[in-house]
C-alpha cells in the first residue's frame, strides 16, 4: 500500500496567469480569488497531493557491495528535505533505488543491509527445515552432484540462480507492485531499472512487470548470476552496457540530474594473479570508461569516498552508507542553489497589504488563525505565500473548504481569507471486512458521532487500519474507497482485504501442475497472505524439481493473481561422494536418480557405497507426498556388506563379516516439513560368517513390523546451530510374520542444540535402547565411536539394553572452524536384571571440525574408562 494523501493539488479559478507588476488600469478595482480545489461535496481522502516545483531525478550506478553507500546520499537527502521525483538504478543501484521506490525509508534500507546475510544469497540450497525428512539426509550423502541432459551433463548459465536473492526481493516488493499494477512509474517514487541483454549487447530499460525480477536482472553478475530469461531476452547486469544513464533519467523530464558513482576501480597489479581477476578488470575498464561518459552529463556528481572497498566484500557496510551520508552532505549547498535556479519567479504584489481578514468561522478562532498565517498586514506578498497559507489551513484538517480572496485597488490591498468547517460525524460506514471484527477496526478511528471531522486525523486512522493489515501478514489489504460527505457528515471506508482472483503456473513442462499447487497453503478465495505465500514458494523451491521459481502478483478484478514462474531442472541427478575416516578408511559413493517420475516428484534410485570394509547396493523408490496428501511411501530392495570386529572388553579378539539382503516398504504421514510418522515392513535375510579369531557366526531370517516417530527441524548439518532431533521407534519381529526370529525392540534418541551469543552451542543427548525376545547379534544395540562414545572404537561393545547420554560443547572459533568437547555416559547390559547404576561407562573428548567445500574434516581425541583412549579423524560426509 503506498501512502495516500490529502488532495491540495493547486487550482487557479478565475485567473491563468497573474503578472508581476499589476498594469495601472486594474490598480482600482481588481478582485482575484485562490483556492486549492474545486468546490465539492465529497472529499476523496485517497488522491494523491501533486506539488509545482523543480524534478529532481537521482541515478545510482552499480559497484556490489560499494552500492551500500546509495542509502547514506538517501539519507542525506532526504535530512536536507530534497524530494526525489525519478530514480534510474543499474546493478547493485536498481536494488537499492527500487527498494526505496517501492516505499523503503533510508533508516530501513539501513536495518535490512545490517540484518541479511548477504553472503548466504548466493547459495542456491533451499533452508533444511523447509525439507522433509527423506530430503534432509539427501542434501548431505554425497560431495559432487550434477544433472544430465539426455546423457550429457548439464551446465548452469552461473555459480547460483539467484533464487534466494529474487526471493527476498519479491518479498520485501510485491505488495508495492501489485498496487501500482506492474506499472515502475506508479510506485511512490517512478523508477526504471537497466539491464543489459547478453544476445544483442543492447541496454534493457525495464520499467514494468515484476518489480523483483528487473532488480533481479539488472544485478545478475554474469558468472556469479544465472541470466534472468524475460520476453525472449537473456538479462545480465546492467552496468555493463549503462553503469551511469544519466541521459536516459533526463529524458523522463526532471529538471536536476543528481548521480551517484559507486563504481569499482581498477585493481592495482599485485591483485592481478589468477585469469578471472584478469576478466573482472577487463570488464571494469569498460564500465568505468561508460561512466565517465555520462558523468559530465549529470548537474550533481557525488563519489563516496569508499577507497579501495571490494566489490564482492560485504563488511563493512554500516561504514560504506557513512561514507555516502558523508558524500552527500558535501553537495547540499549546490543541490539547493540548483532547485533555487529552477524555481518559477515569484509572483509578486508591488504594493502593501493593508488589511488581512479571516471569514468562515469564529472570532476567537480568525484571530488565533491570524497568528500564524504568512501574510500579514504592511507585507508585500506573492500568490506563493497566500498558497501556503491556504495549504496551512486546510492541512489543520477540520476545514472542508479554503479560499483567498485579493481585493481592493493598487494602493489599498485586501486578502481575505475564507475557511468552510468540515461537518461533525453523522456515521461511519466501513465494508469488505472479513478478516477481523468490525468493532475492533472502529476504534483506530478516534473521532466520535458528533465531534467535528478532522480530514487529516481521518487520514492517519486510516493507515493504522491498513497498518493492522500489513502487520498481520495481509500486506495486499488496500483502502478501495474512503471518502467524507460533506453535506451528511457521513464517512464510508470501503476495505479491499485481498482475496486471491487466481493462482496460475507457467514454465512446467513435465512436472504437473497439481504437484507444483499442492505445496501452496493458500487458494483461489483465501486472503493474501505473506507468511504463507513465502512458505509456499519455499515449498515449491525445496521439491529439488525446479533451478528457479518466482512469484508475480498481479491484479485481476482489483484482486491479487499469483503467477508463479517455474524453470524446471533436468530430472536426472548423478552423485559422487568420498570419505575418509580411520575406522573403515577410504569409501566412494555412486548413484543415479530420476527425480521426477510420472511429473510428481517421485524419485528412483540406484545407490553403491564400496570401501574397504563396507559395500552397500541400493535400488529404491520414493514418493514424499501422495497426490495432494501428506501421506509417504517409499520401497527399496538392497543388499549390505559389512566387516566387523569383536571386542572382549578393550580387546579385538576376532572379526565377522555381515551380510544383509531384503525388501522394505514403508507408508507413513509428513509431519509438514518437522518430521514424519511410518511403518516399515521388513523381510531381511542376514549372514554373519567368522573371519577371524573369535566371532559370532549364523543366519537369521528376519520378518519385522517397525512403527517409527522422527521429528528434524536442525538449522544445518554437521555443525547445527538450533533445533532438535528425536528419532523413537518400536519393532517386532515373530514367526507370525513368516520369520524365524521373534523379538521386540524399542528405542529413542532425543538431541537438541542451542546457541549463547552466536558463539557458543550446548548440545545435550539422550539414548534409550531395550530388547526382548531372541535378538540376533546383528540386531542388538551398539557402543562406541567418535559420534558415540568417546574413547571406544566404532560398535565395541553390543547389548540388548542400552542407556547413554552426553553433553557437546561447541565453540564457533573462526567462519567455518569449530572446536567441542564432550562428556559421554552410558552402558550396555544383555540381560534386564544386569543392570547397575556402578556399571556405567564414562568418557571425554575434545575435537576441531572445519566446514569444507567437500564435507566435514574433523580431528578428535577422546578417553574413556578402564583407560580406553583413541584418536579419530575423518574426512567428508558420513553416507
Amino acid at each position: 500500500m503506498t501512502k495516500h494523501h490529502v488532495s491540495l493539488t493547486f487550482i487557479i479559478l478565475t485567473m491563468a496567469i497573474w503578472p508581476a507588476r499589476l498594469p495601472a488600469s486594474d490598480l482600482d478595482a481588481s478582485t482575484r480569488t485562490i483556492r486549492l480545489q474545486p468546490a465539492r461535496t465529497v472529499i476523496d481522502l485517497l488522491q494523491p497531493r501533486t506539488e509545482v516545483r523543480p524534478k529532481v531525478g537521482l541515478v545510482l550506478s552499480g559497484g556490489g557491495a560499494r552500492g551500500f553507500a546509495h542509502i547514506g546520499v538517501l539519507m542525506g537527502l532526504e535530512e536536507a528535505g530534497i524530494p526525489i521525483d525519478y530514480i534510474v538504478g543499474s546493478s547493485m543501484g536498481s536494488i537499492i533505488g527500487g527498494l526505496y521506490a517501492a516505499g523503503f525509508s533510508p533508516d530501513s534500507l539501513q536495518q535490512l543491509a545490517l540484518d541479511i546475510e548477504w553472503g548466504r544469497l548466493f547459495l542456491d540450497d533451499p533452508a533444511r527445515t523447509n525439507l522433509f525428512v527423506a530430503q534432509k539426509a539427501d542434501q548431505t550423502d554425497h560431495t559432487l552432484q550434477f544433472r544430465l541432459n539426455g546423457i550429457r551433463p548439464s551446465i548452469p548459465g552461473g555459480l547460483s540462480a539467484g533464487q534466494k536473492l529474487q526471493h527476498l526481493l519479491t518479498t520485501l516488493t510485491a505488495p508495492a507492485n501489485y498496487l501500482a499494477a506492474g506499472a515502475f512509474s506508479r510506485l511512490k517514487i517512478p523508477f526504471v531499472s537497466i539491464a543489459t541483454d547478453l544476445i544483442s549487447g543492447e541496454r534493457v530499460v525495464l520499467e514494468h512487470g515484476n518489480l523483483a525480477e528487473a532488480m533481479r536482472a539488472s544485478a545478475a553478475v554474469p558468472i556469479v548470476f544465472r541470466p534472468v530469461e524475460r520476453q525472449g531476452r537473456l538479462l545480465v547486469d546492467g552496468a555493463l552496457v549503462e553503469p551511469m544513464p544519466v541521459d536516459l533519467v533526463r529524458q523522463r523530464g526532471v529538471d536536476i540530474v543528481i548521480a551517484v558513482n559507486t563504481q569499482d576501480t581498477l585493481r592495482p597489479k599485485d591483485q592481478l594473479t589468477a585469469p578471472w581477476d584478469i576478466v573482472d578488470q577487463i570488464i571494469t575498464i569498460s564500465v568505468i570508461q561508460a561512466a565517465r561518459n555520462q558523468e559530465t552529463r549529470a548537474d550533481v556528481m557525488i563519489t563516496p569516498a569508499i577507497g579501495n572497498h571490494p566489490s564482492s566484500s560485504f563488511s563493512n557496510i554500516d561504514t560504506l552508507i557513512a561514507r555516502g551520508l558523508q558524500g552527500v552532505r558535501l553537495h547540499i549547498a549546490s543541490i539547493r542553489e540548483l532547485l533555487s535556479q529552477h524555481e518559477k519567479p515569484p509572483d509578486a504584489i508591488e504594493a502593501r497589504i493593508g488589511r488581512v481578514t479571516i471569514t468562515g468561522c469564529s472570532k476567537q478562532e480568525s484571530q488565533r488563525l491570524a497568528k500564524v498565517l504568512n501574510v500579514q498586514p504592511g507585507q508585500h506578498v506573492s500568490v506563493d505565500m497566500i498558497r501556503a497559507d491556504l495549504s496551512m489551513l486546510y492541512g489543520l484538517g477540520t476545514y472542508a473548504d479554503v479560499e483567498a480572496e485579493i481585493l481592493g485597488g493598487y494602493l489599498d490591498r485586501h486578502v481575505r481569507y475564507r475557511v468552510t468547517h468540515t461537518p461533525v460525524l453523522s456515521d461511519l460506514v466501513i465494508e469488505g471486512v472479513t478478516l477481523f471484527k468490525q468493532d475492533m477496526l472502529r476504534t483506530y478511528i478516534k473521532m466520535k458521532t458528533g465531534q467535528r471531522i478532522d480530514l487529516q486525523q481521518l487520514h492517519q486512522d486510516g493507515e493504522k487500519i491498513l497498518n493492522r493489515y500489513h502487520e498481520s501478514g495481509y500486506v495486499m489489504a488496500d483502502l478501495e474507497q474512503f471518502t467524507v460527505n460533506l453535506g451528511t457528515g457521513n464517512i464510508f471506508m470501503k476495505i479491499n482485504e485481498g482475496h486471491i482472483a487466481d493462482i496460475h503456473v507457467t514454465g512446467h513442462r513435465r512436472t504437473r501442475g497439481w504437484a507444483i499447487l499442492r505445496e501452496m497453503p493458500l487458494r483461489t478465495g483465501d486472503v493474501y497472505d505473506a507468511d504463507r505465500v513465502n512458505r509456499g514458494i519455499m515449498n515449491i523451491y525445496s521439491t529439488g524439481l525446479f533451478e528457479s521459481v518466482t512469484l508475480h502478483v498481479e491484479q485481476k478484478n482489483s484482486r491479487p493473481r499469483l503467477v508463479i514462474a517455474v524453470r524446471e531442472w533436468p530430472s536426472r541427478i548423478v552423485k559422487l561422494g568420498a570419505r575418509y575416516d580411520r575406522e573403515r578408511n577410504g569409501e566412494g559413493v555412486l548413484s543415479l536418480t530420476e527425480a521426477n517420475l510420472f511429473g510428481t516428484g517421485s524419485r528412483l534410485t540406484g545407490r553403491a557405497v564400496f570401501g574397504d570394509r563396507r559395500q552397500r547396493y541400493i535400488l529404491g523408490f520414493r514418493s514424499d507426498r501422495v497426490f495432494k496428501t501428506y501421506i509417504t511411501y517409499r520401497m527399496s530392495g538392497y543388499y549390505h556388506q559389512d566387516d566387523r570386529y569383536v571386542y572382549d572388553g578393550l580387546q579385538q579378539i576376532g572379526n565377522f563379516r555381515e551380510k544383509r539382503s531384503g525388501l522394505q516398504f514403508t507408508i507413513g504421514r509428513q509431519l509438514a516439513r518437522l518430521g514424519a510418522v511410518s511403518l516399515t515392513a521388513r523381510v531381511e535375510g542376514v549372514e554373519v560368517q567368522t573371519r577371524a579369531g573369535r566371532s559370532p557366526a549364523g543366519r537369521a531370517d528376519i520378518r519385522s513390523l517397525t512403527v517409527r516417530s522422527q521429528v528434524d527441524n536442525l538449522d544445518r548439518y554437521p555443525f547445527p546451530s538450533s533445533g532438535h532431533h528425536h528419532d523413537a521407534w518400536l519393532e517386532v519381529a515373530g514367526e507370525a510374520l513368516g520369520g524365524h526370529q521373534r523379538f521386540l525392540r524399542g528405542y529413542t534418541s532425543l538431541a537438541w542444540h542451542r546457541t549463547f551469543a552466536r558463539y557458543l552451542t550446548i548440545r545435550p543427548k539422550f539414548v534409550f535402547g531395550i530388547g526382548e525376545g531372541e535378538i540376533p547379534f546383528s540386531e542388538q544395540f551398539s557402543l562406541g565411536g567418535v559420534q558415540n562414545f568417546y574413547g571406544y572404537r566404532q560398535d565395541q561393545f553390543r547389548g540388548s539394553y542400552l542407556l547413554q547420554s552426553s553433553l557437546k560443547v561447541r565453540f564457533n572459533v573462526l567462519s567455518g572452524v569449530y572446536a567441542s568437547t564432550r562428556y559421554d555416559i552410558g552402558g550396555l547390559w544383555q540381560q534386564r536384571q544386569d543392570f547397575r547404576w556402578d556399571d556405567l561407562r564414562h568418557g571425554v573428548g575434545v575435537g576441531l571440525g572445519l566446514d569444507t567445500p567437500v564435507g566435514p574434516f574433523e580431528i578428535h581425541y577422546g578417553s574413556a574408562s578402564f583407560g580406553a583412549r583413541r584418536v579419530y579423524a575423518n574426512l567428508g560426509y558420513r553416507f
